[in-house]
């Protein structure tokens, strides 16, 4: 496939990734002569997940932090989508960092997350595979700017013209990662907003402990271990999850768990009690986290628990973020103290919906049809032409 030309404008020069899906390639755009990533699924599939995929990102492109989409369409025996080329993962700089986020970098990234999720919601989608893997950050100027991934498992959870919400259904099987995935999904309960955030929570807990609790489980009989994992989370109160960190961690967890299926999440509540406590700590929304750190860094508000002890140090080391020197310790401007978050919310919730056509989901349960808006992009500096589908 190396150097093949998709869609006679993206060659291909080699692939960073592959899976059950298909592959990933870096490409190079001939038109504005800049790389992207091509995602290329695999043939002969009956209903096409990455086509699915690619009218989630056209109604969502435009946010903060959801990629540039830039073209979909036929490679032969294969589906092919373009879009902006990302760097490393949350869970590779989880790894890099000895498995281990201090207290204020783990608070900036909730707060990201947190406005991701609910713009997501307010477009009328559930992610429903939210993980460490599907966060990923930019590259060069864009190196410490958040993003998500991956809506192949997304799902509309309600029509955006009368609002009606899918109705409680149950299923037999896990849509999503059972280490993060909510206790309702786990039952195999219709997911929703709530269920997001449960699993967002989760990840919080895995960023400032280094473990979960299930996590590692070997079952007799190996098609059980969804069973295992979700017997653990109900006998695992959330005290004991919580156990030596911030109350702020174990307030929403037990919030996003009472929420009914259909409740509308108060999200401007849950950013604000986290950064009350961004606050309270003296920390700066500098987007500096602990992966730019070259040296160690000095013990402060670490709450990593090792199997029944907690300890209050941790060691990170910086690696470059980019295979480029330049880009060592590029990041987004330091914000001053004056606001403590940055203003992608606003720019957020000024995306408009326009013509709408109409898609359906490919995996067939009981979700509402799509309706892929096709937004006009006003950019403030020559961009690359996309192509809509």
């Amino acid at each position: 496939m190396q150097n093949k030309i998709i869609g006679g404008r993206f060659q291909l020069k080699y692939k960073i990734g592959a899976g059950s899906f298909g592959e990933i390639y870096v490409a190079e755009d001939l038109k504005c002569q800049k790389e992207v990533a091509v995602k290329l699924d695999l043939p002969k599939d009956r209903i096409s997940q990455l086509s699915f995929e690619s009218k989630v990102y056209s109604i969502l492109e435009g946010a903060t932090n959801i990629p540039e989409f830039y073209w979909y369409g036929s490679a032969g025996k294969c589906n092919a989508m373009a879009m902006e080329l990302l760097g490393k993962s949350i869970h590779e700089r989880f790894t890099q960092c000895n498995h281990h986020f201090s207290l204020k970098t783990v608070l900036m990234l909730a707060d990201q997350m947190l406005s991701t999720l609910e713009y997501i919601h307010t477009r009328h989608f559930i992610h429903r595979d939210i993980k460490p893997d599907n966060f990923v950050f930019g590259v060069n100027d864009k190196s410490n700017q958040l993003y998500i991934i991956d809506f192949g498992l997304s799902k509309k959870y309600r029509d955006p013209k009368t609002l009606e919400h899918i109705p409680y259904n149950v299923y037999e099987e896990l849509t999503g990662t059972a280490r993060y995935a909510s206790i309702n999904a786990l039952r195999g309960v219709e997911q929703s907003r709530r269920d997001d955030l449960e699993s967002l929570g989760y990840m919080f807990l895995y960023f400032l402990r280094g473990f979960l609790p299930w996590q590692g489980i070997v079952p007799k009989v190996p098609k059980q271990k969804n069973n295992e994992i979700l017997k653990m989370k109900q006998n695992t109160s959330i005290e004991e999850l919580c156990e030596g960190l911030p109350e702020e961690f174990a307030k929403y967890l037990k919030s996003v768990r009472h929420l009914k299926f259909s409740a509308q999440p108060n999200y401007s509540e849950y950013r604000q009690m986290f950064r009350d406590l961004f606050q309270r700590q003296g920390f700066v929304y500098d987007y500096h986290y602990d992966w730019d750190e070259i040296h160690a860094l000095q013990p402060q508000n670490s709450f990593r628990r090792r199997r029944g002890s907690i300890k209050n140090s941790c060691s990170c080391l910086t690696i470059q973020s980019e295979n480029k020197p330049e880009n060592l310790n590029k990041r987004i401007p330091i914000i001053h103290n004056t606001r403590l978050v940055p203003n992608y919310e606003s720019k957020n919730r000024k995306i408009e919906n326009q013509n709408s056509n109409n898609i359906r989901t490919p995996r067939g349960r009981g979700g509402l049809q799509i309706r892929v808006s096709k937004q006009k992009i006003i950019p403030t500096k020559k961009v690359c032409p996309r192509i809509h589908i």
